[in-house]
């Protein structure tokens, strides 16, 4: 500390000044190296190779898990997408499903669309919505 303290002030901006001109100069290497590395594809596609291969080396662990195809636990309900059904049942026993998104909003006075068509003699006895 005493020998610090004895140094003049300028000597001790002198080695500050040092200081900072080694840490330009490497830093202005570093992007001349970095900017050579974007400009050339064969530097970049070999530093990826080098950088991939190391992640290798220290990663290389064969698999604890192990990856199986089990479809027991899968029914053919879950396979069916979950929408808002329409269903009539008629008086002679004919089913139809229709999907909500078919019945649109009637405005004043419109027939709207026919959801269901039936014979002279038959009529539809139930109507509900359901999910599928």
């Amino acid at each position: 500390a005493n020998a610090i303290l004895d140094m003049k002030l300028g000597r001790l901006t002198g080695l500050d000044r040092e200081k900072i001109e080694n840490e330009l100069a490497e830093l202005m290497k570093e992007i001349a190296r970095l900017d050579k590395i974007l400009k050339s594809e064969t530097l970049l596609e070999n530093l990826i190779r080098d950088e991939l291969k190391e992640i290798k080396s220290k990663f290389d662990v064969p698999r604890i898990t192990q990856i199986e195809d089990d479809y027991d636990d899968i029914d053919i309900e879950d396979l069916i997408p979950n929408e808002n059904m329409v269903v009539t049942i008629t008086h002679r026993g004919y089913i139809k499903r229709v999907p909500s998104k078919q019945y649109e909003k009637q405005k004043r006075g419109g027939k709207g669309k026919l959801a269901v068509t039936t014979y002279d003699d038959d009529f539809i006895e139930s109507f509900f919505t359901a999910n599928t």
